[in-house]
């Protein structure tokens, strides 16, 4: 049985008055890496396009406060005050920034190859 990397997501809506649960999402995408990687980085005030993962199909990121995100390079679009992102695609790099905070941030992700 080789490695398997299963990424779940989930997205729930429960209601009060009438006591109602209702699934809203549900996938689960199961790939065999050829590499992942798993961090954590406190992304100093004032960063600028730090490349947080290069020429990877899946990445999926958390941040405490809200941060920008720039997929293939620093010249991209910019993604604004994003606290959770996910890709599965093509290969490619994913920069963030920060620049209108004074604090850090926490960020957290998942990169992989996918054979």
């Amino acid at each position: 049985m080789s490695d398997t990397l299963k990424i779940q997501s989930v997205v729930t809506f429960n209601r009060e008055t009438p006591v109602e649960s209702v699934k809203l999402f549900d996938n689960a995408l199961q790939h065999i890496p050829s590499s992942f990687q798993k961090g954590e980085l406190e992304v100093q005030p004032a960063t600028a396009d730090k490349e947080i993962a290069s020429n990877v199909n899946v990445f999926y990121l958390q941040s405490d406060e809200p941060i920008t995100i720039k997929i293939g390079d620093t010249a991209a679009t910019p993604l604004l005050n994003m606290r959770s992102f996910g890709y599965s695609g093509s290969s490619t790099s994913f920069f963030i920034s920060n620049p209108d905070s004074v604090e850090k941030t926490r960020v957290y992700f998942v990169s992989a190859n996918i054979s």
